[in-house]
């Protein structure tokens, strides 16, 4: 069997499978930059333990010139949430998965709409999410926080919804995302 070959057993010989919707191609640096495409997909939140075994076997395999270094050249599962860059922290995959798994696409647009952003901080800013008319959204959020409690029906018809949507909008973090906005408190 030739290097090649024994690089792409590696997996098999360690006796693992990725088995989550959220994985990692993780490759080997020293192969690559001699011109071969060597890596494994596996579940990232296996990728902090695993990333030394594959190395060791890289070397066994390729040896000095594999070295250890690796590399992160995709993804799945993570959409905008992926913490970006190459070598991101492993250590924190797992927790960033169980977050995923927990609140989904809200916790995507959230990581996604900027850098910097922590998992921590998702719970207190997020405001809500809807699939229709942000307009109406904002309507019910007003009367479920109690702006209009003092209101009489006359005021209240004659209140700018559109103008105000767009204040809003201005006010809060406003993310579209598939189809869905979600709303979250500055």
């Amino acid at each position: 069997m030739n290097k090649m070959q024994r690089a792409e057993a590696v997996l098999t010989d360690l006796g693992y499978h990725a088995s989550t919707d959220y994985r990692v191609w993780i490759g080997c640096m020293g192969a690559y930059n001699g011109g071969d495409l060597v890596g494994d997909w596996i579940d990232a939140e296996d990728a902090h333990e695993m990333v030394g075994q594959l190395t060791a076997k890289w070397q066994e395999i390729g040896g000095y010139d594999w070295g250890d270094e690796w590399f992160i050249a995709d993804h799945e599962g993570f959409g905008y949430a992926w913490p970006g860059g190459e070598n991101p922290d492993l250590e924190a995959l797992p927790e960033l998965v169980w977050a995923l798994q927990e609140h989904g696409e809200a916790l995507e647009a959230w990581l996604g709409g900027c850098q910097g952003r922590e998992i921590g901080d998702f719970q207190d800013r997020y405001a809500g999410e809807t699939d229709g008319n942000l307009k109406d959204w904002v309507w019910d959020w007003l009367e479920d926080t109690g702006y209009f409690a003092d209101w009489t029906q006359d005021q209240q018809f004659y209140f700018n919804i559109e103008a105000y949507t767009e204040d809003f909008k201005l006010q809060m973090e406003v993310i579209e995302l598939n189809g869905t906005t979600y709303i979250f408190y500055p």
